[in-house]
């Protein structure tokens, strides 16, 4: 897949792990402040929000059944905007005629993977149990970073091939 046939993955252009210049300037303007709401076609902005919270909750859910721990608000927080700034806004504002249900069904299960990624990462430095007596137990933001890290591979929306389906 390469980056002259289209519009490309954001982070993959001719097999070389580099951002697209498409995306390198969405990102670009957005950090710069520019509001690209309004073009959104996929997830209305109120709907986007609502939408990922909803996935977090049911994947912080599944984690509590399976490992009997749950994402901390800066966990919870890291997902929402990571995936709606760096995989959903991206798609969408580029001119993605992604079709919803599926966009969320793969959201969902990326989510999932990461946060459960995130309770077996296994990672002594931050654990799942809070060092301070004020801060409820649970995964945190780093430990989500690390598990992320370690199964970038299988996170869908992550990959060449998700992104060129929807060019």
């Amino acid at each position: 897949m390469s980056a002259s046939v289209g519009k490309a993955a954001p982070f993959d252009i001719d097999g070389e792990v580099a951002v697209n210049p498409e995306y390198r300037d969405y990102f670009a303007s957005t950090y710069e402040g520019e509001d690209l709401r309004e073009q959104f076609g996929v997830f209305p902005p109120d709907e986007l929000d609502a939408t990922l919270r909803n996935l977090i909750a049911a994947a912080d859910d599944r984690l509590h059944e399976e490992r009997g721990v749950r994402l901390r608000a800066d966990a919870k927080l890291f997902l929402l905007v990571n995936f709606r700034e760096l995989i959903v806004r991206p798609l969408d504002v580029m001119g993605s005629p992604a079709e919803r249900e599926e966009l969320r069904s793969v959201l969902a299960g990326d989510i999932r993977r990461v946060a459960l990624a995130a309770a077996d990462s296994g990672d002594t430095d931050y654990p799942v149990r809070s060092r301070d007596p004020k801060e409820p137990d649970g995964i945190s933001s780093h430990a989500v970073v690390n598990g992320l890290a370690r199964n970038w591979d299988q996170v869908a929306s992550l990959r060449p091939g998700f992104w060129n389906r929807y060019r």
